[in-house]
C-alpha cells in the first residue's frame, strides 16, 4: 500500500494556478461520486439543489484552502466565518451534517495532497456499499 501512495502525485504542477485549474473541476467531480454513492437509501440527497451543493462544496473549500495556506492570520478569520455559517444553516440530520463536512474536507485536502483527497473519496464512497452488504447479511 505505501508503494501505491509514493508512485501517485501530491500535486499536478509547480504552478499554484496550473493546479487549481486541474484541481476544480476534480474538486467537482469527487463531490459528485460522494453524493451518488450515498443516495442510493436518501431521497433527499438526489435533489437538484444538493447534488448542486456537493458539486460547488469541495470547489469553494480548495480556493479556500489554496488562498489561505500562505498567511495565519487569514485562515483563523475564514475558519471563524465558516463556523458562522455552519451554525446558521438548518441542518435536517447529523448524516447531512457529516456529509457537508466531508465536502469541505474533500476541497481542503484537494489543497494540500491530491492522494489524501482520492483516499478519503473512495473511504466515503465504500461505506454505502459496506452497510448495504451487511444489511444484507443481517
Amino acid at each position: 500500500m505505501g508503494h501505491i501512495l509514493q508512485t501517485l502525485p501530491s500535486k499536478l504542477s509547480d504552478d499554484p494556478l496550473v493546479n487549481l485549474i486541474y484541481l476544480m473541476p476534480l474538486g467537482a467531480l469527487l463531490g459528485i461520486l460522494i453524493s451518488l454513492s450515498h443516495s442510493s437509501g436518501n431521497i433527499w440527497l438526489r435533489q437538484r439543489n444538493y447534488m448542486m451543493l456537493s458539486t460547488i462544496l469541495p470547489v469553494v473549500a480548495l480556493v479556500i484552502t489554496v488562498s489561505i495556506s500562505s498567511n495565519i492570520f487569514l485562515s483563523l478569520g475564514m475558519i471563524g466565518a465558516l463556523s458562522i455559517i455552519r451554525y446558521r444553516t438548518p441542518i435536517k440530520s447529523p448524516y447531512e451534517l457529516a456529509l457537508l463536512f466531508s465536502f469541505i474536507t474533500v476541497g481542503i485536502s484537494l489543497g494540500v495532497d491530491i492522494r489524501y483527497a482520492c483516499f478519503l473519496t473512495l473511504f466515503l464512497i465504500s461505506i454505502p456499499f459496506l452497510f448495504n452488504l451487511l444489511d444484507r447479511f443481517a
